[in-house]
């Protein structure tokens, strides 16, 4: 184009040398046809030059733009150029798509296809539904206390013999169990001998001598047997005033009792308490008078019942309250001390119910996560009420319409801390460090991979010694967790850190170490149970970095860590809680699973 302009003003130049004649305009006009060649040779020649100048623009734009980089659909913090295989779990990169893993806002992720897939991510739509759940509950057959009597000694004296043997044993109602002597009964039916003979003129001392022996309990037929022989009695026969089976024997021969003492317990075992536990956040469902089915493996039939007593405290080891029923013992075949179990029936309306599937614990708080339109998942924290079977109910978080996430939520979880996000481990104000994944802030243009460059059979060692402390902890066993925390951390110790090239898994190591010296250390179980919470949360996010050889269950009790949450692995899907043991053994569920 400066060419052209160039041109045409030397032209104009020239022209205007030239005078207007003839000959000069056959001249003028020579040129002129030489010039018009000219300005159209320049004009094609750019236009040649500049579409090319443009297609090589757009091949570089093409080109630049065809640029594809490559992620792990489970671990999205690996960024790659190129196809291959992710250094943490073994798996196939995937091509990153715009948008993979990115969302404006701090509480929302947004998952490629590929990751999703893999995760096996489901949700369903949150509806109000009617509530109609069986509950088992388990407990103890019981004596009734309301049945005891104490059959108490009338007078004071020695226990010549006893009739009664051993505790169990049926006593009838007038059945002899003891005999006793006592001076004041020797000295009563003195009285009543010399008043005999005075009976006719002087009746009124007959008569209280006669009541005081009655008072006594000493019957009509023994002191008519008294006044016909006119014989003192030494030993007195005591009967038994009620029907019962002997719970508690007080007293021996010999024995100087007084009167009023206990000399044996009855219980009638016909008549029993069944007494049933219910966890603490399932006692709003129960009310005195509901009706619920017992069943005794003694008799394998189902008994029916009524609730006339919930216990107005918690046992603080069991955290537990007590619902008790009574029971009648068929023949002697229901017996105190049996297991028993219960089927209760509660019936609600109008509730949000969702699968507990889709809650995470985090002690207090717990979360869920929720799809949007824009196929991104948020973190929605909620607030939830009883538990009904496997689903919970919601009181506030959630409305109807909404699509929740109820499997998968711990992948998704997961992911949001790795890239930096909130998650159940953080509020959105935290940075994601304070999780206890701890993973690095992965910057805009990549990340650097890290490997462990550790062995299966290395890692399946370590779980494999875990999970014996863990066993050791539901055990109650202090001894075993201290002998066991030994030999793991010399297995630990043993590791060659110079050929860990991951920072991270160094660190791990070293926490690793020192939360088992603090275990192994330790004066109490319940010491070693808080550093055990430590503990498996560093082994956890150890075996999220390495390959294993064996699927693995992330387990969590949202009472552990005092009221905030602990975590736990083990190699099936049975609660069997650490940090409680058998004060509450079953507390927990299973939250992912590492395959």
């Amino acid at each position: 184009m400066v060419w052209c302009v160039f041109i045409i003003t030397h032209c104009t130049l020239f022209f205007h040398k030239f005078e207007c004649t003839p000959i000069n305009y056959i001249c003028m006009r020579k040129y002129l046809i030489y010039l018009a060649f000219t300005l159209l040779g320049v004009f094609v020649g750019f236009l040649i030059f500049s579409s090319n100048d443009n297609h090589k623009h757009i091949q570089a734009s093409s080109k630049e733009a065809k640029t594809q980089l490559w992620t792990c659909s489970m671990h999205p913090q690996i960024i790659k150029k190129e196809p291959g295989d992710c250094p943490i779990c073994g798996m196939d990169l995937v091509p990153m798509k715009d948008g993979n893993s990115k969302s404006n806002s701090n509480k929302s992720i947004k998952l490629s296809k590929e990751a999703l897939a893999l995760a096996n991510i489901q949700t369903s739509m949150v509806e109000r539904t009617d509530i109609s759940e069986h509950f088992d509950l388990f407990g103890r057959i019981r004596m009734n206390s309301n049945t005891k009597s104490i059959q108490s000694a009338h007078i004071a004296g020695r226990i010549e013999k006893l009739f009664i043997n051993y505790k169990g044993e049926f006593v009838s109602k007038g059945q002899l169990i003891a005999l006793i002597y006592s001076p004041k009964l020797v000295k009563a039916q003195e009285e009543l001998l010399t008043a005999l003979q005075f009976k006719e003129t002087n009746p009124q001392i007959y008569n209280s001598i006669v009541k005081k022996l009655k008072l006594w309990k000493i019957s009509d037929k023994q002191i008519k047997n008294l006044e016909k022989n006119k014989k003192i009695i030494e030993n007195f026969k005591i009967y038994s005033d009620v029907s019962g089976t002997i719970s508690k024997i007080s007293v021996s021969k010999g024995d100087y009792v007084k009167q009023g003492q206990s000399l044996v317990e009855l219980s009638d075992l016909s008549k029993l308490w069944v007494d049933l536990d219910v966890f603490e956040n399932q006692i709003s469902l129960f009310k005195i008078g509901q009706k619920l089915k017992i069943f005794v493996p003694n008799i394998h039939k189902e008994v029916s019942a009524k609730i006339f007593f919930i216990s107005p405290t918690i046992d603080y080891n069991k955290r537990v309250f007590t619902l008790r029923a009574n029971l009648t013992s068929s023949k002697g075949k229901i017996r105190a001390g049996m297991f028993a179990s219960a089927k209760i029936n509660i019936q609600k309306t109008d509730k949000i119910i969702i699968p507990a599937s889709a809650v995470l614990w985090t002690g207090k708080r717990s979360v869920v996560y929720v799809k949007s339109s824009d196929e991104n998942y948020s973190l929605r924290e909620v607030e939830i009420g009883n538990k009904y079977g496997d689903r919970y109910e919601i009181l506030a978080g959630l409305e109807e319409g909404e699509f929740l996430v109820t499997n998968g939520a711990f992948t998704i979880d997961a992911a949001s801390q790795l890239n930096n996000k909130a998650s159940m481990m953080t509020h959105k104000s935290e940075d994601s460090h304070s999780s206890m994944h701890d993973h690095k802030k992965i910057s805009k243009s990549g990340a650097k991979s890290e490997s462990m460059s550790m062995k299966k059979e290395d890692v399946s060692v370590y779980v494999k010694a875990y999970l014996k402390i863990k066993d050791a902890l539901v055990s109650d066993d202090f001894k075993a967790c201290k002998k066991y925390s030994k030999k793991l951390k010399a297995h630990l110790e043993e590791v060659d850190l110079k050929k860990i090239k991951a920072k991270k898994g160094r660190s791990l190591i070293k926490k690793m170490i020192k939360d088992l010296t603090s275990i192994s250390s330790s004066e109490n179980i319940s010491s070693q149970r808080s550093y055990f919470y430590f503990l498996s949360n560093d082994l956890i996010s150890f075996i999220k970095m390495n390959k294993r050889s064996s699927t693995l269950y992330i387990k969590f009790c949202p009472m552990a860590n005092n009221d905030k949450g602990g975590y736990w692995i083990g190699t099936d899907k049975e609660i069997n809680n650490p940090y409680f043991g058998a004060s509450m053994l079953r507390c927990g569920e299973v939250v992912d699973t590492l395959k």
